[in-house]
C-alpha cells in the first residue's frame, strides 16, 4: 500500500519531533532526518495494521484520503502558521 503524507519537524528541547497531520502521528529523532525516518516508520507500521483488519481502505477514506493511480493521497494542509493567544 503507497499512501503520501506531510511532515512537519520541529525541535523540542534537544529532540526533533516530526509530525504528519493526516495521520495525527509523530516520532522523534536526534536530527530531522532520524525524526522523519522514524516518522516514515510509524505511518508504515500503521498502515500495516490496518490493512491486517482489512479496514485500510475505509480508514484512510474516513480520514480523507483518495485513492489516485494506486497511491492514497491526503488531504492538503491548507495552512501552518504561528499564532499567540493570550
Amino acid at each position: 500500500m503507497n499512501a503520501l503524507y506531510s511532515a512537519v519537524v520541529f525541535k523540542e528541547d534537544e529532540q526533533f519531533v516530526a509530525y504528519s497531520p493526516q495521520f495525527d502521528l509523530s516520532s522523534c529523532g536526534d536530527t530531522p532526518d532520524e525524526a522523519r525516518r522514524m516518522l516514515k516508520e510509524a505511518v508504515s507500521l500503521f498502515l500495516e495494521e490496518t490493512d491486517k483488519t482489512g479496514k485500510a481502505e475505509e480508514v484512510l477514506q474516513d480520514m480523507g484520503f483518495i485513492l489516485k493511480e494506486s497511491v492514497w493521497t491526503p488531504p492538503p494542509v491548507v495552512e501552518i502558521s504561528l499564532r499567540e493567544v493570550a
